[in-house]
């Protein structure tokens, strides 16, 4: 009994100790909780503010890089407008050449490409403004109602078939128009060039119709020389040329044609001469009344000058002049 109650004594007297151990760990616990719901909303605040950081960085790049666009695009269109500018006052043409469009199209398209024009419509207008009254009369349907594709291409295309001299018409040129003239050698042969085809080009005829048409004693000089090549013909002739002795006159071949058509008119003009000298004389027997007897140096000295006049070998001439142009 005593036992019984002295352990009663004890469990009562140790209550109050277990109930402060008890309060101590629901404490700790308590404790740890907190602990650990703060440190979960730490946690999430952190993600939150890692999310609100990333949406930032996401803005201020999207706004960086379209500002960037802006400044490449302003940046473009500042770079863009000195060459418009450029396009409009810089490029200057020649005047448009009638006999060789293909050449000039060759020129203006180097100066566009130097300028950075590239756009079809800007070099149709270039192109139409330095057009003479005479080819644009030749493209007048084109400058009325220009093409809605390509105007450039397509002006270029039409101006050079339409303006462009026939194979035909540059060969005949070639073989019967063209003469020196006041140009040199070489200059006579590159024109030549220029006309003939390319099957003339490839044969000696081109070298004989050059050579045939220099002054005679080039054509002596460089006949000896027939190891030179054309172009180095074309060198010693200029060089011959300098030095001639007469620069101021060339004395270029004759065509036969010619030298044959000039000695029939001489030919015609003596045949008349003749006829006329004889009638003269036959009248002149006539009327005399002394025709049989022989005249004395004193008669024949006083003939009259009016008929000394119409014996003169000018009048004869005037005489016949006429009466060739009555025929």
């Amino acid at each position: 009994m005593v036992l019984e109650r002295d352990n009663d004594f004890r469990r009562n007297h140790n209550l109050p100790q277990q109930m402060e151990q008890q309060n101590q760990a629901d404490l700790q616990q308590r404790v740890l909780a907190d602990d650990a719901a703060a440190a979960a909303a730490l946690h999430a605040e952190q993600q939150q503010r890692a999310v609100a950081a990333d949406a930032v960085d996401a803005d201020a790049a999207f706004h960086a890089e379209r500002h960037q666009r802006g400044d490449a695009a302003d940046a473009a269109a500042a770079a863009a407008a000195p060459s418009r500018y450029v396009n409009r006052v810089a490029v200057k043409l020649p005047a448009f050449w009638m006999d060789k469009p293909a050449i000039w199209f060759a020129q203006a398209e180097a100066k566009f490409a130097l300028a950075d024009v590239t756009v079809e419509l800007t070099k149709y207008y270039h192109v139409i403004s330095q057009l003479d009254v005479r080819a644009a009369s030749e493209v007048e349907d084109i400058i009325s109602s220009p093409p809605g594709r390509q105007p450039y291409t397509n002006l270029r295309q039409w101006l050079i078939e339409r303006l462009s001299t026939s194979e035909e018409h540059r060969v005949h040129q070639l073989l019967h128009d063209e003469e020196l003239g006041d140009r040199k050698p070489s200059q006579f042969l590159r024109h030549l060039k220029s006309l003939a085809t390319p099957a003339i080009v490839q044969t000696n005829l081109l070298h004989n119709l050059w050579l045939r048409r220099l002054p005679t004693h080039v054509q002596t000089v460089l006949t000896a020389r027939p190891e030179l090549s054309l172009e180095q013909l074309s060198d010693l002739a200029d060089r011959i040329d300098e030095i001639s002795p007469v620069p101021s006159v060339r004395v270029v071949a004759e065509n036969p044609e010619q030298v044959l058509a000039s000695n029939d008119s001489l030919s015609s003009l003596i045949r008349e001469l003749t006829f006329e000298v004889s009638a003269l004389r036959t009248r002149h027997f006539e009327r005399s009344p002394n025709r049989g007897l022989e005249r004395s140096p004193t008669q024949r000295n006083e003939r009259s000058p009016t008929r000394r006049h119409e014996r003169s070998p000018t009048r004869r001439y005037d005489r016949a002049q006429d009466r060739r142009n009555r025929n």
